[in-house]
């Protein structure tokens, strides 16, 4: 999970999660390279909670545990998160 602070987009801290998506078809098993489902949360103040604002999954499968000490998947995925709130806001 990332919390990020961007007052342009919001006042209170974005929310980002990445959950990984297995392929049992393709025989991934839990620590090989996955796609992740992305999906980024902002405060809306009218209802006075988070709201979803951003969903997608990523294109590109990250590596697994047993390749990498940590998965790095919000890190990578950022600037496509941030572009991505950036067109609702328009």
């Amino acid at each position: 999970m990332g919390l990020w602070s961007i007052p342009q987009i919001s006042h209170l801290p974005i929310v980002a999660t990445a959950d990984f998506v297995w392929d049992f078809k393709a025989g991934e098993t839990h620590f090989s390279s996955h796609r992740y489902l992305v999906k980024a949360y902002v405060f809306d103040p009218t209802s006075g909670k988070y709201d979803e604002k951003v969903s997608y999954e990523t294109t590109t499968k990250y590596p697994g545990l047993d390749d990498e000490d940590q998965v790095h998947v919000l890190r990578a995925e950022k600037p496509t998160i941030l572009t991505k709130l950036g067109q609702q806001a328009n």
